[in-house]
Parts: C-alpha cells; structure tokens; sequence
C-alpha cells in the first residue's frame, strides 16, 4: 500500500521541485527495495512496511536529540521536518486508555487471576485490535496495572 502511495509522492515532489520531501520519499523508498533485497523470506506487507518507517521515525528523533544537545538547531529543524512527513504516513497509534481497555477485558475475561505468563496473550489480544500497537506501552500498563 505505502509503496504505491510512495510512488506517487515521489512523482509529485519531483513536478513541483520540493528537494526535502522528494528527498524523504526516496529514502523510504530505498528502505523498501533494501528490505525486497535483502535475502529474507519475508513478504513486504503493510504492517512491515509501517515498520520500516516507524524505524526511520525513531531515527529522526534520537538525530534531533542529538543535534540538540550539540547545539545544532539547524540540524534539528531538518530532522524534525522529516520526523513530521514520516509520521503523517503512519496510523494513529491508540491511546493508553485505548489499549487499557482491551488488557481490561482481557483480565475480566479470565476465570483465574493473571499473572506475568499471561502478557503474551494480552499482547496478541491487544495486537489483534490495534495492530500498531507499541509492545513497550501494553508491557507497562498490563504490568503497572494488573500485576
């Protein structure tokens, strides 16, 4: 799906002459095709497709961290750019409420009380309505909350 979408925004910023988003879009782009050619058996799907940038978003960020703390706001300015058309391609991630409520009635669910052997299924329960889903988050709250 993104990569489609991808093409197209290549095509566009390459038209209207826009350096910095034609240069986002390629590094994508080139992500994607480094993944295809990579030797694994895996299939590029939506869901590693988000991956990928959810990836190259995280990079953004440590950079930015980076460039602020060795005073370079021009830098940062840059990356932050980046970081912004990044995660406008990424969906919404669901919020912590969100989430909680699924481990909820997860936990209401069971017949016995839950313990930590019980977070793989409350991350595959969690996953299977928001497939995006931060692992690190649901990890958190099922500990903080139910254990």
């Amino acid at each position: 799906m993104y990569n489609e979408v991808i093409d197209k925004q290549i095509a566009s910023a390459m038209k209207n002459g826009e350096h910095l988003k034609l240069s986002v879009w390629r590094s994508i782009k080139n992500e994607f095709i480094k993944f295809k050619t990579s030797g694994t058996k895996e299939e590029l799907t939506d869901e590693k497709e988000i991956s990928i940038i959810r990836k190259m978003a995280q990079q953004r960020k440590d950079s930015i961290e980076q460039y602020i703390k060795g005073g370079r706001e021009m830098l940062a300015q840059a990356e932050q750019q980046e970081l912004d058309m990044l995660n406008s391609l990424l969906p919404k991630e669901p919020t912590e409420e969100e989430i909680d409520s699924v481990i909820k009635d997860f936990v209401n669910s069971r017949q016995t009380p839950v313990s930590i052997k019980d977070l793989k299924s409350v991350m595959a329960t969690v996953k299977m309505k928001y497939p995006t889903v931060n692992g690190g988050i649901v990890t958190k709250l099922f500990r903080e909350n139910y254990i």
